[in-house]
């Protein structure tokens, strides 16, 4: 019946919701990668950090490759959890 599919559907919800909320929280720490990236960017796209202090610029060059590769990490794995939960929660 139709109560019983919504149910059935609550209770995947239900199970998964441990998933959804390890999906929000990834969703929220690419974005404070981002936002890292995006600082680090503007600083090296202004000319005096690289003639004022060169050990400055490097060390943030240095920093957004790394943080380019933690968001890549990071978006594989949101990635297929989203799919896991999209799969689990299907009718």
């Amino acid at each position: 019946s139709k109560a019983d599919r919504r149910r059935d559907a609550a209770a995947r919800r239900s199970a998964f919701e441990p998933l959804a909320k390890e999906i929000r929280a990834t969703e929220a720490l690419m974005d404070r990668i981002r936002k890292r990236i995006d600082l680090i960017e503007d600083e090296l796209a202004n000319p005096a950090v690289y003639e004022k202090d060169p050990s400055t610029a490097t060390r943030l060059a240095k920093e957004r490759s790394q943080l380019a590769q933690t968001l890549a990490a990071h978006e594989e794995k949101w990635l297929s959890m989203s799919a896991e939960y999209e799969e689990g929660t299907a009718e």
